[in-house]
């Protein structure tokens, strides 16, 4: 891991934990993690938001403009607004993915849950996202807390990362397995 990338990954844990203390301290922990879930998701389903943010060329001032804009239709307090307008100001826009979803990872760990992402090729229902939960629940003994998303190129079936660990029991993944077999034969 070279430099910038410790020191980037540093002001993540460090914008993430200074938003959660503030959550904290106003008594605001659920408003601002709901809003910060709405914004996951625009980022996570925008590819165009996420290159503006990462472009060089874009000045700080648009992008803390776009992200507060973005923010305040979402619904957000006011202090996940500054937030964002913070960290654009301060020329970190691009990692605002990582910031949130570090934010998620510190209030599962502060609220002795596990972090669970899962991936399917279509949303799934409400009765599928609780079996899902309660099964999560009894397998790694601790309350999950449970992302999910949806990503057509799995084709079928689902990934689930927890922690760091990602298990694939995804079409796509069954197929790619299968060709690599193959391959080796």
């Amino acid at each position: 891991m070279g430099a910038s990338s410790r020191s980037g990954q540093a002001a993540v844990q460090r914008y993430s934990g200074a938003l959660l203390e503030l959550a904290e301290e106003a008594g605001q922990i659920d408003p601002v993690a709901q809003s910060l879930g709405i914004l996951r998701a625009i980022w996570n389903s925008n590819p165009d938001l996420v290159r503006l943010m990462r472009a060089p060329v874009a000045a700080k001032e648009g992008k803390a403009n776009a992200l507060a804009a973005i923010a305040t239709a979402a619904g957000a307090p006011l202090s996940v607004v500054q937030f964002v307008q913070v960290v654009a100001h301060a020329g970190r826009a691009s990692a605002l993915g990582d910031m949130i979803e570090a934010f998620f990872v510190r209030l599962a760990k502060q609220r002795g849950q596990i972090r669970v992402t899962a991936k399917t090729a279509t949303p799934l229902t409400q009765d599928q996202t609780a079996r899902l939960t309660a099964m999560l629940k009894h397998a790694l003994g601790a309350e999950p807390d449970l992302d999910t998303g949806t990503d057509p190129s799995l084709l079928g079936g689902m990934t689930l990362r927890i922690g760091s660990r990602l298990y694939d029991s995804s079409l796509s993944g069954q197929l790619d397995h299968l060709r690599r077999s193959l391959l080796r034969a």
